[in-house]
């Protein structure tokens, strides 16, 4: 911080996923995106903001929602508080669509002297060729086969082939 460095905030759901994928799935894979390319450009990583509105899946079990404006409000406050410490810029890495609105709020409101970045990990081209050319037709915009490789690449722990034999 005392360098003036970045910090990644990233920001996902607590919901389900269909019967593949993991309650969270948009949690972990914006803390996987946002840890990796941490990495990469020297900034740190902050808590992620895991608990996000996700009314319309509240009848799948597992699945936590809050209310967009309790949710712009923790927003808000958490990025005044990353600002107050003094990095240099704070990148607000996204994993889920119902976070965009309160989240653009939140960092529309807030008065920070610091470069405030918001965009999901969806909306960078080169991501999108490859999930084109990987997933076709198959890719949307929720439990996409996509978010799924992701978490079994990063949180899935699968018994070896020789395992299954004992």
């Amino acid at each position: 911080v005392a360098k003036g460095g970045g910090i990644i905030l990233p920001a996902g759901s607590t919901e389900q996923h269909g019967p593949m994928g993991l309650i969270g799935t948009d949690a972990l894979c914006a803390t996987a995106i946002a840890e990796a390319a941490a990495v990469r450009c020297g900034a740190l990583v902050a808590p992620t903001l895991a608990l996000t509105p996700a009314p319309f899946n509240t009848a799948f079990p597992g699945t936590l929602s809050i209310s967009e404006p309790l949710f712009r409000a923790l927003a808000a406050e958490v990025l005044a508080g990353l600002a107050a410490q003094g990095f240099g810029c704070i990148y607000v890495l996204n994993g889920h669509g119902a976070n965009l609105s309160p989240l653009r709020a939140a960092i529309a409101g807030l008065d920070a002297p610091v470069p405030l970045q918001l965009k999901s990990w969806w909306d960078f081209e080169p991501v999108n060729a490859l999930r084109r050319q990987w997933y076709g037709d198959w890719e949307g915009m929720h439990a996409t086969p996509s978010e799924i490789a992701i978490t079994m690449a990063t949180h899935r722990r699968v018994a070896p082939p020789e395992a299954a034999l004992t």
